[in-house]
């Protein structure tokens, strides 16, 4: 054999082996993505069930403040029942509408101090009882 066939053959051979080793080296990049962007996706799957579980418990949390704090109250504020504005704003803005509905009234005895005192203590005693 001459020795440009040998040369030949052995870059041929050199080709395809370093392609070989660029496919596969390419197989190995694309695996490992693949698994870190399923890792990725895992992760971000589990937060969002813990973000949902969190959301939920608030809002039963919130529920359950408002039917306590609210459901008694006969009074309208501007044309939306309190309970149904707890559940809108969430309990701690009701509350805060509540001190001014309920405080400046003239049917309490007892200064705007004590009148929001007594509000935010009802609201200290439903929390407690919801944190047992």
């Amino acid at each position: 054999m001459k020795p440009i066939v040998i040369i030949a053959i052995a870059v041929v051979c050199s080709v395809i082996a370093v392609l070989g080793i660029l496919i596969l080296f390419q197989e190995v990049a694309i695996y490992q993505s693949q698994v870190a962007l399923d890792e990725y996706q895992e992760e971000v799957f589990e937060k969002q069930v813990i973000e949902e579980r969190r959301l939920e418990y608030i809002f039963s949390q919130n529920r359950e403040i408002c039917l306590q704090m609210f459901t008694t109250d006969s009074k309208m504020w501007g044309g939306t029942h309190p309970y149904d504005y707890c559940l809108e704003y969430g309990y701690q803005t009701a509350v805060d509408r509540k001190k001014v509905f309920d405080c400046r009234d003239s049917d309490y005895s007892f200064n705007k101090a004590e009148c929001e005192n007594k509000i935010e203590s009802k609201l200290l005693e439903i929390k407690k009882s919801l944190d047992r």
